[in-house]
């Protein structure tokens, strides 16, 4: 009886919890957006997709697309730079992309 008390109350947690995330906006006209991560994100051209999408598909939302990949870095690494480098491009969105060869 309590496991299956417990396993509902799990339940009710995840169904209201997925119910509650925000969908995520599209950018908007200025914005200055950085992909930050290690290798993949180095390598992976995110940012090249991602501009050319609002390019051909959104002429009018003219945003600023940077690349904060580092090819070998660690989460630790990225930490010290984070305020160094990536906040230094005056960023309004930051995406952060890790262990994705992992997932």
């Amino acid at each position: 009886m309590i496991k299956r008390l417990a396993f509902s109350f799990i339940i009710i947690g995840i169904t209201v919890n997925s119910f509650a995330q925000k969908n995520p906006a599209p950018f908007v006209s200025g914005d200055r957006v950085v992909f930050a991560g290690h290798s993949i994100t180095e390598h992976g051209f995110y940012e090249v997709y991602i501009w050319l999408y609002y390019i051909i598909h959104l002429p009018g939302r003219r945003i600023t697309v940077f690349n904060g990949g580092i090819c070998g870095d660690v989460t630790r690494q990225f930490y010290v730079i984070l305020a160094s480098d990536i906040c230094a491009l005056n960023l309004t969105v930051l995406l952060i992309n890790f262990m994705v060869n992992d997932s």
